[in-house]
């Protein structure tokens, strides 16, 4: 992997977008929906302990002013305070007990009274003790210390004064507040019941909502993933107006502005090499005019005798030729990692190293000349069977350092490269017999143990001071276990 690659994990799965949206709306019901219910029970709580003390306070006051506890000499009438006990809970009254104590503390059990049915709802066991006659001062002692009732029992003392001012009686007024538990908890399972059900339905409606907005978004996800995969043809319709209408709008866009590069990348890699266009689109700015020295493979390849050829053919059979021979050789030299520089007219100029990087760039020159020459051959074999023309092909190789980049002006460019090693690489095919494979010294030298070449004489060639020395390709050693040039490239 190299060092510009960028890897991408991907997200962790987790909880879907739906679960989410449902379980938001949910905890948003539960607390609004808890926090109301939770003030509405508090209040009902405060007001029914409220009602219960003011009655205490009430029941108090009324007794020790004497309103129902004098007899007829004035003093306390026990047997009305508890004949009033046992028939306070039909006036709902629920007095479970009134306590007298003197001055010391001592419990008055003739005053004193107890509602045997209210204090069963607070203690089960004294209860029964009291209706069984079994020691009832030691049951009004267990009722003194009001801890031993629990929660449900509220209790509430005053003190009796006589006429001079000190102090007669202890009154302890007992009540039950267990009918106002239940009705508290009644409203807690109404609340929890009320509650539950909107949670039920809003969950449900949210469920619905949530299809809604996640099915757009799934088919987005859906349609993505193609692109990513390069199926380009995704054209989602938007199904509202909101913003996930928007998105989906801006997808198709960004889906047609992919199309229109993927054409544009197609249509200018018909005209130009496919690595030339990729640097083309790619390029962030304008494009550098200036070139860079590579070390290049240069091949020229032409057609021998065509100019005669052509004046015997009509045009229309003149392009059916030259197409089917082009795609012979174009496809030989993409299957050898070359570029297509240009078409000049019956020639072809290809090139090995530019403008990427091409390992072993002289090897894969001289095996794409090889293979052309090969498949022209029978090719030719073929049409002549048919009494067909036939074309020849001369080919010259070059390996040398050359000036590669733009060529031209702002307006018009083109990719190619320049220098005396080019232009070997044209006097080598200029003189290059039909069906002849000739490579230079420098492309021998990086080529010669995987070859078979015959040195040929010196010649003098236009632009060189020095004559140079061709070799001819006569074979490929070891071709077939070679793995060069096996898979179509470009």
């Amino acid at each position: 992997m190299g060092e510009g690659d960028i890897v991408s994990a991907g997200p962790r799965r987790g909880a879907s977008l739906r679960f989410k949206l449902i379980l938001f709306v949910a905890t948003l019901v539960l607390l609004a929906g808890g926090a109301t219910a939770l003030v509405s029970i508090s209040r009902g709580y405060r007001a029914s302990q409220q009602r219960i003390h003011v009655q205490l306070e009430n029941l108090a006051s009324l007794i020790a002013t004497g309103g129902m506890s004098r007899d007829a000499g004035g003093g306390i009438d026990g047997k009305a305070l508890q004949d009033f006990v046992k028939r306070a809970q039909n006036l709902q009254l629920p007095v479970a007990y009134l306590l007298f104590e003197d001055g010391d503390g001592v419990i008055d059990e003739e005053l004193s009274a107890v509602n045997a049915d209210v204090l069963r709802e607070l203690s089960m066991d004294l209860a029964s003790r009291w209706e069984e006659g079994q020691d009832h001062l030691e049951v009004l002692e267990s009722l003194r210390d009001s801890g031993s009732l629990g929660a449900s029992h509220r209790s509430l003392s005053v003190n009796l004064m006589d006429d001079r001012g000190t102090l007669r009686w202890t009154l302890r007024v007992g009540m039950s507040s267990l009918a106002d538990y239940r009705q508290t908890q009644r409203y807690v399972v109404e609340s929890a019941a009320i509650v539950g059900t909107f949670l039920i339905l809003a969950s449900f409606f949210a469920a619905l909502v949530a299809s809604r907005l996640i099915e757009p978004l799934r088919r987005l996800s859906k349609a993505m993933a193609r692109v990513g995969e390069g199926d380009l043809d995704q054209d989602l319709e938007a199904s509202s107006g909101d913003e996930l209408g928007q998105l989906t709008c801006v997808f198709n866009s960004m889906t047609a502005g992919l199309r229109q590069r993927e054409r544009l990348r197609a249509t200018l890699g018909r005209y130009v090499s496919s690595e030339v266009a990729e640097r083309i689109l790619e390029e962030a700015d304008d494009l550098d005019l200036r070139g860079e020295v590579r070390e290049v493979s240069v091949l020229f390849l032409d057609m021998r005798s065509f100019t005669s050829l052509a004046e015997k053919l009509r045009p229309q059979e003149i392009v059916e030729l030259l197409n089917a021979y082009f795609e012979i050789i174009v496809s030989s030299i993409l299957r050898c990692d070359g570029v297509i520089n240009k078409f000049i007219g019956d020639a072809i100029m290809a090139v090995w190293g530019a403008p990427k990087p091409t390992a072993d760039h002289a090897w894969r020159a001289v095996k794409a000349a090889w293979m052309i020459q090969r498949s022209v051959g029978a090719f030719n074999w073929e049409r002549m069977k048919r009494r067909q023309e036939v074309i020849h092909i001369g080919i010259g190789i070059n390996t040398g350092e050359a000036i590669a980049g733009n060529v031209g002006t702002s307006e018009r460019l083109e990719y190619t490269v320049i220098g005396d090693e080019v232009n070997l690489a044209q006097r080598l095919e200029g003189i290059a017999r039909p069906g002849q494979v000739l490579i230079s010294s420098s492309t021998y030298k990086k080529v010669s143990r995987r070859v078979t070449a015959n040195m040929l004489e010196e010649v003098r060639v236009k632009g060189r001071e020095n004559p140079v020395t061709p070799y001819e390709v006569v074979d490929l050693v070891d071709d077939e276990t070679d793995g060069a040039c096996t898979a179509k490239t470009g």
